[in-house]
């Protein structure tokens, strides 16, 4: 009789402006190209996207401090994120079971791993056990393989929270 509420999740993404574009054009976004993170840590962005399925994953904030995401916590977002020129920030309501969660101090460990600024660990599956935990974790990314036009649920021009 009655239709199940579908399980979501509330996302912010910061992405450059032609994706806001895209996704109402075209109703969804994949990400065609790669970020300077991505080019500069080719290995751990490549385990990554296979686990997506996809070329190139999108980032995205799932909570920030411990307290619930908001677009008040930006301006710690944007400590963490790189700012493009022309971006936007897109509220996602996203289906539970879409996002990859990930613990953001142990990805940006598993970075500074390759790039040789710590010492490398050999066993993989340990290396993303880790990230993947984020039972106590104060900052949690999540992973997208795709944006959906549906999910937005607001946007916002960085500019335009600037003041």
């Amino acid at each position: 009789m009655f239709a199940e509420k579908e399980v979501t999740m509330y996302l912010i993404t910061i992405q450059h402006e032609n994706v806001l574009k895209e996704l109402r054009s075209d109703g969804q976004y994949y990400c065609k190209h790669h970020g300077s993170f991505s080019k500069q840590y080719p290995v751990s962005y490549g385990e990554l996207a296979t686990m997506l399925w996809v070329d190139i994953p999108i980032f995205a904030w799932k909570q920030v401090y411990p307290e619930s995401l908001h677009i008040s916590q930006l301006p710690r977002m944007l400590e963490m994120t790189p700012l493009p020129k022309g971006s936007v920030i897109l509220e996602l309501e996203v289906p539970d079971d879409i996002p990859l969660l990930t613990n953001f101090y142990e990805w940006v460990s598993r970075l500074e791993e390759e790039s040789g600024e710590i010492e490398f660990v050999a066993d993989r599956a340990l290396i993303w056990e880790g990230i993947l935990d984020v039972s106590n974790c104060c900052e949690i990314q999540a992973v997208l393989p795709y944006i959906k036009k549906d999910w937005v649920i607001g946007s916002h021009l960085v500019s335009d929270l600037a003041d």
